[in-house]
């Protein structure tokens, strides 16, 4: 009983993403949206512009998607965790 539950939600996840990669793509095809490069990291992201963005999510708050990397790391320009001096 507990597997199959399991590979219900695995598969409505999956179902889920699909539906959402190919509207994502829908609307980059009609220019509702685009698919654009951060100008400091490089990573991937979405935007309503051509232009690519100068900072993306990740480059602005490290501190939430690597915590531990952000507090070893204080001597970084990272918003949330500035040193003192």
């Amino acid at each position: 009983m507990v597997i199959e539950v399991f590979v219900g939600l695995l598969l409505f996840g999956l179902a889920l993403a699909t539906v959402f990669a190919a509207l994502a793509g829908l609307l980059g095809v009609l220019g509702g949206l685009y698919f654009v490069r951060c100008k400091r990291c490089g990573r991937l992201g979405v935007t309503k512009s051509t232009e690519p963005v100068a900072a993306c999510t990740y480059c602005r708050h490290v501190s939430l998607a690597h915590p531990l990397y952000a507090l070893s790391h204080v001597h970084v320009n990272v918003p949330h965790f500035k040193s003192s001096s």
